[in-house]
Order: C-alpha cells, then sequence, then structure tokens
C-alpha cells in the first residue's frame, strides 16, 4: 500500500480512476468497498447493488489507501 502513496506512477493510475465515467471490474471496485466496511447504501444505486459510481468515486481517495493498509483479516 505504501507503493500508492510514494510511487507517481502507482499514485497517477489511482488518482485518474475518479476522473473516468465508466469503470471496468465493478464488481472488485465493489468488493473492495464492502470488505472495508463501507455500506451499500454509500456506492451502489438506491435500492439495487449496482455499482454507482458517480457515488462511490467520491470515496476513492487517500482515506480509502489508509483502510487498505489498516485492513485485518
Amino acid at each position: 500500500m505504501n507503493l500508492l502513496k510514494t510511487e507517481a506512477a502507482y499514485k497517477k493510475r489511482y488518482d485518474v480512476l475518479t476522473k473516468k465515467k465508466v469503470v471496468k471490474y465493478q464488481g472488485f471496485i465493489k468488493c473492495i468497498f464492502y470488505l472495508l466496511g463501507f455500506k451499500k447504501e454509500d456506492i451502489c444505486v438506491d435500492g439495487s447493488q449496482l455499482l454507482f459510481w458517480k457515488k462511490a468515486r467520491h470515496l476513492w481517495n487517500d482515506k480509502l489507501i489508509d483502510k487498505m493498509k489498516n485492513y485485518k483479516i
């Protein structure tokens, strides 16, 4: 996880994702959020389980990196 904060190339790839209107691997991204404790209401379309990227992308930031780093199984 330190690579996402220290290496410029990794940081750029991580940060550019929030500027995308459509993302691939939505199921994988949803799993990341769920494993880190986010609620369905924070990342999905109301009343469904479809990832709502316009809502979820605001959570894709440095705080998410910290949560990934501190995640315990």
